[in-house]
């Protein structure tokens, strides 16, 4: 092509863009398979293995910790499991602790009961004994006065003294003593 053809062939292309120019299109084509090609080549020789590589890290890594998550979970149920017989046996523990208390509690207040009852059925005896003792002393006293008042009655109404043994028989038989 001399330079004359080439700037005319110039100047019948100038108004359109190369990519739309028709008379380019198998070349455009060819480039474009070529291009596509080496770019298609490229990508599965270098990238695609990467991020296929990354992508199964990943996956395996996730595999991994659902795992751990699985085995976690497992162990915490095992524990809430544990916890929860633990649990129920310091109930029932406590429980039984609990009654043994209050049967104890229960004994030593029937203990103290008896206990105090003993006391005071024996001091009732005590005060009941005292007050009889008390009572006959005070009956003896009585007769003793009432035998020295009828004999000072006796005087002064018959100006006579009178046997002290028979008024004090007399007065031991009207109050039922014997002195």
């Amino acid at each position: 092509m001399s330079g004359h053809e080439h700037t005319a062939l110039h100047r019948d292309h100038m108004g359109v863009f190369p990519a739309f120019d028709f008379s380019f299109f198998l070349s455009h084509i060819l480039w474009l398979t070529v291009f596509f090609s080496c770019l298609y080549f490229f990508m599965e020789r270098m990238i695609l293995p990467r991020i296929g590589g990354i992508i199964e890290m990943r996956r395996e890594r996730i595999a991994a910790d659902m795992d751990q998550a699985f085995r976690m979970k497992s162990e915490a149920d095992n524990l809430i499991i544990a916890y929860e017989k633990v649990l129920s046996d310091a109930q029932e523990h406590g429980t039984t602790i609990v009654c043994r208390a209050v049967d104890k509690a229960k004994a030593t207040a029937e203990a103290e009961r008896f206990k105090t009852q003993s006391l005071f059925r024996r001091d009732l005896l005590e005060a009941e004994e005292h007050i009889s003792v008390l009572s006959d002393k005070l009956m003896h006293h009585l007769d003793i006065m009432a035998t020295e008042l009828a004999s000072d009655i006796l005087v002064k109404l018959i100006d006579t003294s009178v046997n002290q043994a028979r008024l004090q028989e007399a007065v031991q038989k009207r109050s039922g003593i014997s002195l």
